[in-house]
């Protein structure tokens, strides 16, 4: 991601809809009717246009290349199979889909005036491995020892899942364990101690 972003200004791509799908759903950040959408315009994040074309000049985009693409895609999501992509080809997909919605509940043409386009811009998500820790979740120099006071949870730290993401929210459990296991191992260090400023010398960092 890092390599292909190199030298450039701003890499990015655009998420295409229409009237009915800002209504009942929304695009990105920019949530459906009744939620106002003036700051997603002034941002430049949500982009409007009457027509298709005037939606692709406005993006940036070739317009006969975009009728193009809304085309194919409308007769997949007519058919309800998306033959590009596969979108809607699992139950993992129906989960972030519309069951009501048929053929397929990821997939419904977009052909209802006027368009709307979200810019979609390159990022992460989390760290691949995350940093040492011990069973407490202290962060660990390369020789095993700990660096006092310094911990690590949740997708900072390296993961139970091995440097893969299995689905949303999936780092939300193992944070708030091993954050309680963290805190635990606090004020075990305060208490053995036995004094009142304990945790605050625990808590300054020794590299």
């Amino acid at each position: 991601m890092l390599d292909h972003m190199s030298g450039e200004r701003e890499v990015f791509a655009w998420i295409v809809g229409d009237e009915k799908l800002m209504r009942k759903y929304g695009i990105g950040f920019a949530k459906p009717t009744p939620i106002p959408r003036q700051l997603f315009y002034a941002a430049d994040y949500l982009v409007k246009g009457e027509t298709v074309e005037e939606l692709a000049g406005k993006i940036g985009v070739d317009a006969d290349g975009l009728k193009a693409t809304l085309a194919t895609f409308n007769r997949d999501a007519e058919a309800g199979e998306d033959t590009e992509f596969g979108r809607g080809s699992t139950a993992y997909n129906h989960f972030r889909g519309d069951m009501d919605h048929k053929p397929n509940p990821n997939l419904a043409t977009i052909d209802n005036a006027p368009f709307y386009a979200a810019k979609v811009r390159m990022g992460d998500l989390g760290s691949f491995a995350g940093i040492d820790v011990d069973s407490r979740h202290a962060v660990i120099r390369e020789d095993g020892k700990r660096i006092p006071g310094l911990y690590s949870v949740g997708a900072a730290a390296v993961s139970v899942f091995g440097g893969g993401y299995p689905g949303y929210g999936s780092h939300i459990g193992p944070a708030l364990v091993f954050g309680y296991r963290m805190g635990r191992d606090i004020s075990e260090l305060a208490a053995e101690s036995g004094s009142a400023d304990a945790l605050e010398r625990a808590m300054e960092v020794q590299v």
